[in-house]
């Protein structure tokens, strides 16, 4: 370490840990390293006052927020850590910087407390800084709001990160870039910047997915986010616990039962297979709690039979006959085209709603037996399952401006494909094919610009 310091930097790093040892010994607290003395120091750009004014509140705050001896085995810890919520990029800004990514949708404040998403991502954070690079150049902060919901939002969480990241990590935080910050979002960030002091508010950024490329390059961001880089939070996260010399059995139960996160099984899935096979990622939930991955478990028996369900289809029943007088004024359903009396009702991109709907007493009797914990519990793993549509072209850049609310996006199985010859229109407009009755893709639903 000694070697990536010039003289000057050197004396002042020695000084510090000379300074700030003698006044934890009069407290009784254990003396800080050297490795983490330079920490503090390049936090401040070895400035000695500010670097042990910095570990007097990193130390006040580890306390109070519970962050000292993290445990990433820990069972609530560990859930934390391999949902993707947070992770860092092996990728860096144009000037050094590293990346941390926190995802905001995957964040759910009913099943995660605070001190447990602090704890993963002051757990990370350690890692990352145990890079001189990053120590050098700093850390920019992206704080990812796409298609997130005022349920994924917690004030007091995002305050605390904020504190941290700028008054008691020792870290140079460069940039908060908040990503396509939803309308509901603008109220509480307004009250938020009141109590950041003018030299942070003038580091956070709210930001769009075309005006982040002004701070961060496209080869270094997630392809999600209009980038072209491949997120591998699982081998992220085996680092980590290299880094932090986690033994071997203690690592190895880690990835035992670690799931992929959402966004890697639903858009890197090939990649994450990979990943889950050379680190050993069990990718059954209920063996994962349960199993070894180098455990053999007999394949399940067939389950009993259950009744077919209810049939929704109308019955082979002729329609009553329409009065004389309405004859010229309403078409006959039979006389349509076949794309029209051929579609099936009960057509849905998710058929399983159709095949496991229960009645509206089955409905509530289960609604009674699970209760309120039981209901977001089931809510949170259909909101997790991978959706079946992508939103690539209403991502793109050059698209952007033709959306009037970035949250609201065209999937690119239903969007309308414009008939232009027009290259630099191009074919985009916010607009969806929407099935009617009987007929699919009967009618368009436009969500153009204002203008």
């Amino acid at each position: 370490m000694m070697g990536d310091l010039d003289e000057k930097e050197e004396q002042i790093a020695k000084e510090f840990l000379e300074e700030i040892n003698a006044i934890r010994r009069q407290s009784n607290s254990s003396p800080i390293s050297w490795k983490d003395a330079v920490k503090f120091c390049m936090a401040r750009k070895f400035d000695k006052e500010r670097a042990i004014e910095l570990q007097k509140n990193h130390s006040e705050v580890w306390v109070r927020e519970r962050l000292i001896n993290i445990n990433p085995c820990r069972e609530d810890v560990r859930k934390e850590l391999v949902s993707g919520k947070l992770t860092i990029l092996d990728s860096r800004d144009a000037n050094g910087a590293a990346i941390a990514l926190f995802t905001a949708r995957f964040h759910n404040p009913l099943a995660s407390s605070r001190n447990v998403t602090l704890q993963s991502l002051v757990y990370q954070l350690d890692a990352a800084l145990d890079s001189v690079e990053t120590q050098r150049n700093g850390l920019v902060f992206v704080y990812d709001m796409t298609d997130s919901k005022f349920s994924n939002f917690d004030y007091e969480l995002s305050a605390k990160i904020l504190d941290l990241l700028k008054g008691s990590f020792p870290a140079k935080l460069k940039k908060v870039l908040i990503v396509l910050a939803p309308l509901w979002f603008k109220a509480p960030f307004k009250i938020l910047r009141l109590f950041l002091k003018e030299k942070l508010q003038e580091r956070v950024y709210t930001v769009d997915d075309i005006e982040i490329l002004q701070h961060i390059a496209a080869t270094s961001l997630p392809t999600h986010l209009g980038g072209v880089h491949t997120v591998d939070h699982m081998s992220w996260l085996q680092r980590c616990l290299l880094l932090q010399r986690v033994p071997d059995p203690a690592m190895q139960a880690f990835f035992d039962k670690a799931e992929p996160p959402n966004y890697i099984t639903s858009k890197f899935a090939a990649h994450a297979a990979n990943v889950a096979a050379m680190i050993g990622v069990n990718k059954t939930s209920h063996d994962a709690n349960h199993h070894s991955h180098n455990a053999h478990t007999a394949p399940p028996s067939n389950p009993p039979s259950s009744p077919p369900p209810p049939s929704f289809r109308a019955p082979d029943t002729p329609p009553p006959a329409v009065p004389e007088r309405f004859a010229d004024e309403i078409p006959d359903i039979l006389s349509l085209p076949p794309s029209w009396k051929d579609a099936d009702p009960t057509e849905s991109v998710f058929p399983s709603a159709i095949e496991n709907m229960m009645t509206a007493g089955e409905q509530l009797q289960a609604a009674c037996t699970l209760g309120k914990r039981g209901l977001v519990s089931e809510y949170m793993k259909i909101k997790s399952l991978a959706h079946p549509h992508s939103f690539v072209n209403s991502r793109l850049p050059i698209n952007g401006g033709k959306n009037r609310y970035s949250d609201v996006l065209c999937s690119d199985y239903t969007r309308v494909i414009l008939d232009t010859d027009s290259k630099d229109a191009g074919d985009y407009i916010n607009a969806n094919h929407v099935n009617s009755y009987r007929q699919k893709r009967g009618l368009h639903l436009l969500s153009g610009t204002s203008s």
